[in-house]
This record gives structure tokens, C-alpha cells and sequence, in this order.
């Protein structure tokens, strides 16, 4: 079986044959003829599929008529395949792992072309499972997945979103860290001067799909201008390729002991380089809260029963205005402007009845009311060139109106009225520099400065006479400069540093009467590490240490009084000091979810409110003071575990000791030591797929506990909801109910040294929610700006 072509070609070779050596040319003519008896020996052919596309590495075989193997090979790229010679008819066999075998007989050395038929494997109810890691480590950040940890729950903003964070509780209504108190709170990192109140604001105005992550720090780095503990909510960006005009809509209801509404519109334009978003969010409702205080109250060595029963209710309207603009240039520079305004108005009604062991009864009417308002505009610059700088200015305007009415039983009467009001502005701007070192550093530097000024008064007057107690009018004046330098180091694969050290200057002076006080005057330095050490992705170890300082609030340092009965007053304190906070927390993170932390920390000067009743006369004054000292040390782990498909939990269990140490509290001092803990548990249930129902059921308790000469008794809280997405995910309805036993707040007692009170509040905690939500234009919220007001307010 030898070609034509071959032959030709042997030709071709012959006619180069060299006469002149014809022992070369005979060896010459010697192997081209074994080659040609070679070449006759092989069969060829080609495997290719259905469309024709080459078949490369099917497994061909030969065999005679009679299944006797004779030779075998793989094709090549091009489908190609070479057998030795075989008898005159041989049978091929083909077989591939993509295709369905084929056999077939065949004979003479050319095979053609052989057409192989895809194989169709169905896998019954194969599916590839794993679980996704809930944290990973960004630079010393603990970088949470959020939609990952709410995409069953029943949140509906990002605020409730924050809730799920591990190691996150809620205490007395605020946000805490395990082993790090109450974090700073900030939206894409950007520095402002709102509240905390209004963080939380409007975070419940950002629906919790819009969250990309959570991002924990327990020692901040300095850029973000926050010292402490952080939680840095990073919001999904608006990328759009052309001009888009998306919406949501939102409509809420609460039910307490009366009920509460609330509307929410959310649109945004985009495009490439420019986005527009709108805000506006009213609230409207009813509040009713009930407290019992009993107290034996001793008094020139006589010992006075008193009980007195407290009821408060209120209506209040709050708006909510954002409107954000945001420039990006052909570098990705970013120029944001965003403007936000507050503004509520109200009325409380308290009404008390107090009866003193030996004396009449006495019934107080206490109301106040009066608008209060806040504007904040910012201005920041994002670089390409990774500086950031801006510029943020806060107004806040807060009036109050107080008519407070005693009527004994025996028909005397006492009348009260009194006027206040808290301006406060306050300004600020800041640039942070990083710079990308060779060999993995990093350089941040930068700084900010603040102005605040503000404007307190009070006229208070006692049955038409002014009294000087609660009647006064100040200013108050502070600068702040903070300047900062730090490094970012990836020392090796494993082990990694972020370190700074801030310097800030602060001055606060107050004048009244046309008497200026130096209230303030200080230098003090903020060292601050991150240290992380990776063995596998499976054993992470972090060590934080951080630094911080905290200022009482503006209206807290006024000398004034605040009455709230016929027993019971608010007392300023304008010798409060600022307090110094030094904390550490050693966090080791096991398969990216299970995660375990010891912390220790000691806050001097430490301010909080205590009570206590004055030896001079009957009264039980509430007033903001210094401890020589707060310390606590204790441990946190936080434990996730599923049951198939349809139960998702999570545990956290917090252990702690606790030391408050006061010297001179009204010549009552104090060093007390509690030990006591937190249990958590969330979990999810997955009701149905179709339709999209979720349900969850959430409880914590908290073992008894100490502040200051206060002993808190254990409490507990329950709460269960329902989520049903439907409408292709645009549209989702809620129901919930918090604190289902009423069971959330603690009981208050005081017994120490003669001093003996105990109350009981019962608060309008207990919350059946239900709210609609839809979105339009393939919605994504905005991200929004908080504004620092902590230190505002009364």
C-alpha cells in the first residue's frame, strides 16, 4: 500500500543523489526505501465532531475482524491519527470522555474522516457546596460580607444590617463591641461632624441591600480621623454606563402603646461622570414610657419613705432632607457635595405622683416642647493620587419651653416656667495623604482642625421669681488640631503592621458675665497599632491597640438645673474633664468565620450619670461626674453553625470583668468589681424559596451587672420576624416584633452606704413593625453622610 505522492517524492530525492559517492548514495537509496516500506505500513484517519471541529486526544484501536488487538494511539490537535499496518480489513475502535464511542470496519490504508457524537452526562441533584467566609482581614480591618449575613433576615436598613455584625449588641439602645464599649460609626469613611443619633438616622433611611460591607477596626487608623473602636459601613457605588433615573419608596408602621408612621422617597440620576441623589424621610407618632421609683431617703438622721410614679408621653415630627451631588473626573477624582437637614419638633407631657413618708402628695404636670433643626453642608475632594480633602460645616439650633406645675394634695401649688436654647457651629477641615512606598510601605500623614462656637442660655423662674439655680447664659469657644503619621508594612507573606502616631492640640474656654474660664488646655498623643499575623487562611491572629479621648457634651458642662419633679432633678457639672481611653483586644479568626477575642482597657476620668440623694434636703439629683478610673478585661467568641439549608445561627458569648473606682463622690467613694456576661443568639430560618418567605427569631440575656454605685438586675430580650421578597425582588414586605416580653430593660438599684433607691422602668419597648418597600430603576441608595453630633442636644 504505497501513494503515488510517495513515489514522487522518492523521485525528487533520487534526482539529488550524489554520483560521485555511490557508497553514500546507496545507503541513501537504502533508507528512503525503508521509509517507503514504513510509510506503507500505517493507517491514517481523522476524528472530528458533529460540526466538524477536530476531536484531539480520542483513544484509537485496531483490531482484526476477529477482536485481536493489533495496534493503538491518541489523535492529535488536528484530530489526526497513524496505526501500523494491518490485516486487509481491520475494525477501529474510538473512544473519548466528551463523546459517545463509536466501532466501525474499515480497510486500505486511509480511513477517512470519523465523526464522533457528543455525550450527554445528566448528574442527578449534583450540587457543589460550601460556605462563604463571613470576615476577612484588609489591613488590619475585620472586612464583614453583609449581604451574605443578612440575605435571609428580616433587616431593613443598614442600621439593622449593623445589628448582625459578629460581636455587635445593643446596649441601652446603642451599638456596642464586644471588648471595645460603643464604636464611631462612619459611611464610606468619610470624616464629618454629625451625630451618632444622626449616623443612626440615617442609616435606617439606607436600605440594607445597598451595604457592600462592614468594615470593624478596634484601633481606627488615623486617617479616618476617629480614634478607638470603628465601624465603617462601605455602600455599593451607582456605576452606570449611560443616563439612569432609579427610586425607592418606602412606607413603615410601628405599633407600641400607640402607634407611629413613617414615608421615605429615594431618587438618583447618574451617569458616568456625575450622580444626583434626593432624600426626604417623615416621621410621625406617639410615645409612652412608665417608671416606679421607691427610695428610703435619710435626712438628718430621719428616714423618709418616698414613692413616686412617673408617666411620660410625647408626639413628635421629624423630617429628613439629603441632597448629595457627586463630580467624577477623566482620573476617577471625586468631588462630592452633600447637603443635610434635620429637623423636629415635639412634646412631652410627664406627670408624676410622689408621696414622702410624713408629707402630702404631690402630683407634678411637667410638659415641654420646642423645634430643633440642623443643617450640615460638606464639600470633600477625592484624588486620584489617593489624597483626600475637605471641608464640613454644622449649624444646630435646638429650643426648649418647659411648664412645670406641683399641686400638693391640700391644694397648694408651685409653677415653673422656663426657656432654653443650645446654638452651636461648628467647622471643620481635614487632608489625609497616602503614599505607595517601595518594597510594600505605605505613608499616611495629614491633619484636621475644628472650630466650634456656641451659645447657651437658660431663664428659669420659680412662681414669677427668676431663679438662680437654673438661669444663666454663656459661650462657649474650642479649637482642635489633631496631626498624624503612620505606616502600612506587609513585613512578610504572613505577618503585617499598621501603626501611627496623632498628636492633638485642644483648647476650650467659656465666658459668662463677662468672666472668661479657661476650661480646657491640653497636648495629648494617640498611639495606634494593628498587627496581623496570618498562619493560613485558615488561623489568623490581629492585635489592636488604640488610644482615644472623649469630651462631655456642650450643654452637660453648664451650671444649671433641670427639674423633673417634685423629688427628682438634673444637675450640669462644669468641672466635668475630658476622659483618655488605652485599650488592646488580641483576635484570633479561625476558617474565616469562628472568631475569638480577649480585650482588655482603662478609660481615666470616665464620665457617666449617677444618682444620689442630697443630705440637705429632700431630693434625688442625677448628674454627670468623673470615675478615677473605669477598667475592664474579659473575653468574646463568636460561634456560626447551620442545620442544612433551613436553619442558620449564630452565638456570641461575652464574658467580662468589670472595676469602677471614684474617690470623691459626694463623700461616697467607691471601688467596685462585677463580673458578670452576655449571651446572643441570632438565628435565620428558611421558610420557603418560592416564594421567597424568611423568618428569624433572635434572644440575648445579660447576667446582673454594676455602673458606679448602680447594681443592674439580669434582663432578657425575644424578638421574631417575617420577610416576604417578591416582585422580581423589588418589592419587599416585613413584619416584626421587638422585644416580644417587654423584657429589654433592666431594674436600677441603688444600696450603698445610706444611700437606698431602687426604680423600675418600664418602657415602651415592645415594637410590632410592618413596612413595605419597592424599588424602581434597579435601585441603589446613595451613599449618605453622617455628621458628628455626640455632644449636642441636652
Amino acid at each position: 500500500m504505497v501513494s503515488s505522492a510517495f513515489f514522487v517524492y522518492l523521485q525528487d530525492i533520487y534526482q539529488d543523489i550524489d554520483m560521485k559517492n555511490p557508497l553514500n548514495s546507496l545507503l541513501l537509496i537504502a533508507m528512503l526505501l525503508f521509509a517507503g516500506t514504513a510509510q506503507a505500513q500505517q493507517v491514517t484517519g481523522r476524528v472530528v465532531d458533529t460540526q466538524g471541529i477536530p476531536v484531539e486526544a480520542a483513544t484509537v484501536v485496531m483490531q482484526t475482524p476477529d477482536s485481536v488487538f493489533v495496534d493503538a494511539c491518541l489523535t492529535d490537535s488536528t484530530g489526526a491519527f497513524r496505526l501500523k499496518d494491518g490485516p486487509e480489513r481491520y475494525r477501529l475502535l474510538i473512544q473519548h470522555l466528551m463523546y459517545q464511542p463509536r466501532q466501525l470496519t474499515a480497510q486500505g490504508a486511509d480511513a477517512g474522516s470519523i465523526t464522533l457524537e457528543s455525550a450527554s452526562y445528566e448528574l442527578g441533584e449534583v450540587t457543589v457546596k460550601a460556605d462563604r467566609p463571613i470576615v476577612r482581614v484588609e489591613e488590619g480591618r475585620l472586612a464583614y460580607d453583609v449581604p451574605q449575613l443578612v440575605k435571609d433576615k428580616t433587616v431593613t436598613n443598614a442600621y439593622e444590617a449593623l445589628q448582625e455584625l459578629p460581636g455587635v449588641l445593643m446596649t441601652d439602645g446603642a451599638l456596642t463591641l464586644a471588648g471595645a464599649g460603643t464604636p464611631g460609626i462612619l459611611i464610606n469613611g468619610q470624616l464629618t461632624t454629625l451625630s451618632y443619633d444622626q449616623v443612626v438616622n440615617l442609616l435606617k433611611s439606607t436600605p440594607a441591600a445597598r451595604v457592600k460591607k462592614a468594615e470593624v477596626m478596634y484601633s481606627a487608623p488615623p486617617q479616618y480621623n476617629v480614634r478607638g473602636a470603628l465601624i465603617n459601613v462601605v455602600l455599593e457605588e451607582n456605576t452606570t454606563q449611560g443616563k439612569v433615573l432609579q427610586g425607592e419608596v418606602m412606607t413603615e408602621y410601628r405599633q407600641r402603646a400607640y402607634g407611629a408612621g413613617k414615608v421615605q422617597g429615594n431618587v438618583v440620576y447618574s451617569t458616568p461622570n456625575f450622580a444626583l441623589d434626593v432624600l426626604y424621610s417623615l416621621r410621625s407618632g406617639k410615645s409612652h414610657d412608665e417608671e416606679t421609683m421607691v427610695a428610703h431617703h435619710t435626712l438628718q438622721d430621719q428616714v423618709y419613705q418616698v414613692d413616686q410614679y412617673n408617666e411620660s408621653n410625647g408626639r413628635s415630627t421629624g423630617h429628613v432632607v439629603r441632597v448629595g451631588s457627586t463630580f467624577i473626573g477623566p482620573q476617577k477624582d471625586r468631588l462630592s457635595v452633600v447637603y443635610t437637614g434635620n429637623f423636629d419638633s415635639g412634646t412631652t407631657t410627664r406627670t408624676s405622683d410622689t408621696r414622702i413618708s410624713g408629707r402630702s402628695p404631690i402630683y407634678t404636670n411637667n410638659q415641654v416642647d420646642g423645634p430643633s433643626s440642623l443643617h450640615n453642608a460638606k464639600m470633600e475632594f477625592n484624588g486620584h493620587g489617593d489624597l483626600v480633602a475637605g471641608a464640613d460645616y454644622t449649624y444646630y439650633d435646638d429650643t426648649s419651653n418647659q411648664q412645670l406645675t406641683n399641686t400638693a394634695s391640700s391644694g397648694t401649688a408651685s409653677h415653673l416656667l422656663s426657656v432654653s436654647r443650645q446654638q452651636i457651629q461648628r467647622g471643620m477641615l481635614f487632608a489625609n495623604q497616602t503614599h505607595a512606598l517601595p518594597r510594600d510601605w505605605k505613608l499616611n500623614y495629614g491633619g484636621n482642625l475644628t472650630f466650634s462656637y456656641i451659645k447657651n442660655y437658660s431663664d428659669t423662674y420659680l412662681d414669677e421669681v427668676v431663679d438662680p439655680a437654673s438661669s444663666f447664659s454663656n459661650t462657649q469657644r474650642e479649637v482642635t488640631g489633631n496631626v498624624f503619621a503612620g505606616f502600612t508594612k506587609a513585613f512578610t507573606e504572613k505577618f503585617s503592621v499598621q501603626a501611627s502616631l496623632t498628636a492633638e492640640y485642644y483648647k476650650c474656654t467659656e465666658e459668662a458675665g463677662g468672666t472668661k474660664t479657661e476650661l480646657w488646655d491640653d497636648v495629648a498623643l494617640f498611639p495606634n497599632v494593628n498587627a496581623t499575623y496570618t498562619f493560613s487562611p485558615q488561623h489568623i491572629l490581629q492585635f489592636s491597640l488604640s488610644s482615644d479621648k472623649a469630651y462631655p457634651g456642650y450643654w452637660a458642662i453648664n451650671p444649671t438645673v433641670y427639674y423633673l419633679g417634685a423629688y427628682s432633678e438634673v444637675r450640669g457639672n462644669p468641672a466635668l474633664k475630658p476622659s483618655r481611653d488605652y485599650s488592646s483586644q488580641l483576635t484570633y479568626i479561625w476558617r474565616q468565620k469562628y472568631v475569638l477575642t480577649a480585650y482588655y482597657s482603662r478609660t481615666a476620668d470616665r464620665f457617666t450619670q449617677l444618682l444620689y440623694q442630697s443630705a440637705t434636703e429632700l431630693r434625688t439629683v442625677f448628674q454627670t461626674v468623673n470615675f478615677d478610673f473605669r477598667e475592664q478585661a474579659g473575653m468574646a467568641v463568636v460561634i456560626p453553625f447551620k442545620v442544612k439549608e433551613v436553619l442558620n445561627s449564630r452565638l456570641t458569648v461575652n464574658g467580662l470583668r468589670l472595676r469602677e473606682k471614684m474617690s470623691n463622690f459626694h463623700d461616697l467613694p467607691f471601688d467596685r468589681t462585677k463580673y458578670f456576661g452576655v449571651v446572643q443568639l441570632n438565628n435565620t430560618l428558611n421558610l420557603s424559596d418560592r416564594p421567597n418567605v424568611k423568618l428569624d427569631f433572635n434572644g440575648s440575656y445579660v447576667t446582673p451587672a454594676q455602673q458606679g454605685i448602680y447594681d443592674l438586675s439580669s434582663f432578657y430580650e425575644v424578638s421574631a420576624g417575617a420577610k416576604w421578597t417578591f416582585a422580581r425582588d423589588k418589592a419587599q414586605l416585613t413584619l416584626r416584633c421587638n422585644d416580644i416580653f417587654r423584657s429589654g430593660v433592666p431594674d436600677t438599684e441603688v444600696n450603698y452606704r445610706g444611700q437606698h433607691s431602687r426604680m423600675q422602668l418600664m418602657q415602651d419597648t415592645r415594637t410590632v413593625l410592618l413596612s413595605f418597600t419597592y424599588k424602581f430603576g434597579g435601585f441603589k441608595k446613595a451613599k449618605e453622610v453622617d455628621v458628628d453630633r455626640s455632644r449636642f442636644g441636652r
